[in-house]
């Protein structure tokens, strides 16, 4: 994702079942490795939804709808 977006602008993350671990390795783990790989990528965004799809959905519609984070983020988009 880093390399598609020449390592400038935002992303937001979709995290599961908060208070695991597997949730807390993950979202740590990927915003960690953002911040070596791409120091000049911020994370606009981070919240859980329990894995929920219709909840998901619904988040990532929210976010795209809010103008802060369209006018912090790239023009180009990354779908990994």
């Amino acid at each position: 994702m880093a390399e598609r977006l020449d390592g400038k602008g935002g992303y937001c993350v979709v995290g599961h079942k908060t208070g695991t671990s597997r949730h807390f390795a993950r979202t740590r783990g990927f915003q960690t490795e953002m911040k070596k790989v791409a120091p000049g990528m911020s994370c606009l965004a981070s919240e859980s939804t329990e894995s929920d799809r219709g909840r998901t959905r619904d988040l990532v519609a929210r976010w795209l709808r809010v103008s802060s984070y369209t006018r912090r983020a790239t023009t180009r988009s990354a779908w990994i």
